[in-house]
């Protein structure tokens, strides 16, 4: 299954179950904020994402746009600025650290957050799912980013893909279950809401 069909298939799931959550999803994001983000990430651009953003940019933060439990969808541009700032401030903390990580497989534990990790949902207290765009057999992986607490904690690599991860949120709503991120889809007037 491609990104493309995970996203009609989530789509469908929420017109039927959830017509307020699919409203909260953005549109197809404008061909020159893909652009942008193609040139900024270069060789960590990700056909899945591509694919993801040209049918939603992103969705709204809470309830009801968060298709996990606390996180929605980023949209291009904060994708970028969020992206920017997360590798500045670990740049500036842990840069011998970080340079190391860079070079290790898609998947395996960094100490810092690095330019190879791509943000694809946010929280806002901080939280962040990426794209590991390491290279590597689990290259585009998606694993958590806890910010500050993230000292000597090693990420938990819950979704393969991207795919993946769509392919169980819709799932989870579906049939009213926990994602593998442990939290309990619900839903409730039109909308789905997250249970931790």
């Amino acid at each position: 299954m491609t990104v493309t069909a995970a996203v009609l298939a989530l789509d469908d799931v929420l017109r039927e179950l959830a017509p307020r959550t699919l409203a909260a999803l953005g549109g197809p994001c404008p061909q020159e904020e893909l652009d942008a983000l193609r040139a900024e990430l270069g060789p960590d651009w990700s056909e899945d994402l591509d694919q993801l953003l040209r049918e939603h940019n992103g969705s709204e933060a809470g309830p009801p746009g968060d298709l996990l439990l606390g996180h929605h969808l980023l949209p291009a541009n904060e994708i970028l600025s969020r992206r920017r700032m997360l590798v500045q401030i670990d740049l500036q903390e842990m840069q011998a650290m970080v340079t190391e990580s860079q070079s290790l497989p898609a998947g395996d534990y960094a100490p810092g957050y690095t330019a190879r990790f791509v943000p694809v949902a946010g929280h806002g207290g901080g939280s962040t799912l990426y794209l590991d765009m390491r290279a590597g057999p689990r290259r585009g992986c998606i694993g958590t980013w806890i910010g500050e607490d993230n000292d000597d904690y090693e990420p938990e690599l819950l979704w393969e893909s991207l795919e993946h991860l769509l392919t169980d949120i819709t799932q989870a709503i579906r049939n009213q279950t926990a994602t593998l991120d442990g939290g309990q889809a619900i839903l409730d007037d039109g909308a789905v809401t997250w249970l931790d």
